[in-house]
């Protein structure tokens, strides 16, 4: 439990430092509170930033290695100048080793692989909601309302370049 708050805490502090370092344009969506002024100013508030999904783990996937039953002693030739050798030492096409040589008898022949990987891990749960601080457009007509914000900047100022209206009302 304990590593699931502070991974929370460390992932909504890499979003919003990323937030931070980026210059491009974001859209953002959440509620509109405010009134537009020093003491009450512009708010788009319950925005979750979608954390980008992780990186699918290198290899193929899907593949075991061979579990190395029985005798394997080494006792089939070893494959043909030219030939690919099978992928683990296992039998090529037709039963037959790799080599071409029938295997020795009482060799046992690899196991095969386990078929997969076991369960994936759950995907990790989303960032808490943050609040920004909306700067240069006037929302009255989006006060209380959900909206999709477009611009620049970070939690503490965003500068507003489009807002589109959504469906919904807020509480």
């Amino acid at each position: 439990m304990r590593f699931t708050v502070l991974g929370t805490l460390v992932l909504t502090g890499a979003v919003v430092a990323g937030l931070a370092a980026q210059g491009t344009e974001q859209t953002i969506m959440g509620c509109v509170k405010g009134e537009g002024t020093e003491a009450s100013p512009w708010m788009l508030t319950g925005v979750v930033i979608p954390v980008p999904p992780p990186a699918a783990p290198a290899g193929g996937g899907g593949r075991g290695a061979g579990g190395g039953r029985g005798a394997g002693r080494g006792d089939a030739a070893p494959p043909a100048a030219g030939a690919p050798a099978a992928r683990g030492g296992g039998a090529a096409a037709g039963g037959a080793p790799a080599g071409g040589a029938a295997p020795a008898e009482g060799a046992g022949r690899r196991g095969g692989g386990g078929g997969g990987r076991g369960a994936a891990a759950p995907p990790p749960p989303p960032p808490p909601p943050v609040n920004f601080k909306l700067n240069g457009v006037n929302m009255t007509p989006w006060n209380g309302q959900r909206a999709e914000v477009t611009g620049t900047g970070t939690t503490a100022g965003f500068a507003v370049s489009n807002v589109r209206s959504m469906w919904g009302v807020c509480n």
